[in-house]
């Protein structure tokens, strides 16, 4: 499993995982339950929570 480090507080961040398949994830999204809004995408057959914006620190 990836891990993922938060740049600003240095924490470990472990992404939530969730298996379902491509059919799946297009009837949540035919259903409402999933939106734009929703910071999840499917990878790999696995509905996967989107790291956090980072905005880039000016020089």
């Amino acid at each position: 499993m990836t891990l993922l480090l938060n740049p600003d507080t240095e924490e470990v961040i472990r992404p939530q995982l969730w298996q379902i398949s491509v059919e799946r994830y297009h009837e949540m999204i035919e259903a409402g339950s999933l939106t734009e809004d929703d910071r999840l995408e499917l990878l790999e057959g696995y509905l996967v929570e989107k790291r956090p914006l980072i905005h880039p620190t000016p020089l």
